[in-house]
């Protein structure tokens, strides 16, 4: 599985726990998880 595939998997996966305010802190959220290269402007095209 890519990174890509990885990313998009966890993103999701914080979008259904509904408990983020905003996209930056679904980003730092990412971040954490060990996503280091991930901003605002790449998570948008995850949304789709």
């Amino acid at each position: 599985m890519t990174n890509k595939n990885n990313l998009v998997r966890a993103f999701k996966a914080l979008l259904k726990e509904e408990r983020f305010g905003s996209q930056g802190e679904i980003v730092d959220a990412l971040k954490i998880e060990g996503f280091e290269n991930i901003n605002q402007s790449k998570s948008v095209t995850y949304v789709d």
